[in-house]
């Protein structure tokens, strides 16, 4: 084969493996970016969850401290963490619509929350111990309502964890690019090297043969 069919050869090559790296590295470099914006948006969702439980655990204290000391005073704590709460699910909802129905289970179970807990608070103050634990103890009190609103953001904590979990499977995106960029370097480099060693080749079979000769 000639040096020039050879160059264009090994430039073919050379130019095929490059842009074939380059259309894997913009896949993944793509596939990164949309995996980086689901984290975020995971995390982002699972703030939201920390501080809507904040507001539940608020709405439950106010509430049981009117229902201990009478002072009404809670009750407008009690429904500002209410709005709180509502409006950091609405923000949830917006990263992730397709939680529609949770969410609009959770609204309902927290705006449930605050009302039997204002029924038993009144029952505390107007009624006495007995009434107010009659509201508190029942099978849809505000005991039962409590544990079942905590039981299901602790579900939907775990499904947020478990897709949280999944893209760290095979490592991190960062981890992930780091090794794609050395794959494709060394790729790189072992085509230029063959370039090399393609261009020379020729050069060298050319080269005269030398015979050394022992003195005499």
């Amino acid at each position: 084969m000639s040096i020039k069919k050879t160059l264009i050869t090994s430039s073919v090559i050379l130019i095929a493996a490059v842009g074939t790296l380059l259309l894997v590295n913009w896949r993944d470099l793509t596939a990164i970016k949309q995996e980086t914006a689901e984290l975020k948006r995971l995390t982002s969702a699972m703030l939201i969850i920390k501080e809507v439980r904040y507001h539940v655990v608020q709405i439950q204290q106010f509430l049981t401290d009117v229902s201990a000391t009478h002072d009404e005073a809670g009750y407008r704590d009690a429904k500002h963490n209410l709005d709180g709460a509502l409006v950091q699910l609405n923000g949830f909802l917006g990263l992730f619509p397709r939680y529609s129905n949770d969410i609009s289970e959770l609204k309902q179970q927290i705006q449930g929350l605050h009302d039997i807990g204002l029924d038993m608070a009144q029952a505390y103050i107007r009624g006495g111990r007995e009434a107010g634990n009659r509201v508190m103890q029942a099978p849809d009190g505000f005991d039962a309502r409590s544990e079942q609103l905590a039981q299901h953001l602790q579900e939907l904590v775990g499904r947020l964890q478990t897709r949280l979990d999944i893209p760290y499977a095979c490592g991190t995106p960062s981890n992930v690019l780091s090794t794609s960029r050395s794959c494709s370097t060394s790729v790189i480099c072992f085509s230029l090297a063959s370039l090399c060693t393609s261009c020379t080749e020729p050069w060298y079979r050319r080269l005269p043969t030398c015979t050394i000769r022992s003195p005499i």
